[in-house]
């Protein structure tokens, strides 16, 4: 008999989940069609890669990083790293981040807290890095793809 389980996981497990970040975030979420369930971190990172990426994109890491690289080669994306210091704390650059920003960049890639580094940016870190990408997409795309 085969496995007639559904691959985007089970209605019960994603509505409970869908019931939980309803009651964090405020949101109605639809189980449905907003969820899937993975086995894990890197198969849903892999996941996404695939849907959002085209071969040759390009996603920028700030290094040092463990474990991207098979999931971009699934994705055949191309990955640019941006090298952290160890002499400021492995903190992120956002003028080096700024200067690797290309036209095939599709993703700024951060891990949270870092991993091998143990970094965790500051907010203000990471509201520099949002401010980041909205330009680039706001300067990329214009009135293709809103940002707010």
């Amino acid at each position: 008999e085969p496995d007639r389980r559904p691959a985007r996981g089970l209605p019960e497990l994603l509505q409970a989940i869908a019931d939980h970040l309803g009651a964090e975030t405020g949101r109605t979420i639809d189980p449905e069609h907003e969820l899937i369930v993975t086995n894990g971190a890197m198969q849903g990172l892999s996941t996404v890669f695939r849907s959002l990426l085209n071969p040759g994109d390009e996603v920028i890491l700030p290094t040092p990083t463990f474990f991207f690289d098979g999931a971009l080669q699934l994705a055949e994306a191309t990955a640019v790293y941006v090298p952290c210091r160890e002499a400021d704390g492995w903190a992120l650059n956002v003028d080096d981040i700024a200067a690797a920003i290309r036209p095939r960049t599709r993703i700024i890639l951060l891990c949270n807290p870092n991993n091998p580094t143990g970094y965790l940016p500051s907010r203000d870190d990471l509201a520099a890095i949002v401010a980041l990408a909205r330009n680039f997409m706001r300067s990329a795309y214009g009135a293709l793809f809103p940002v707010s």
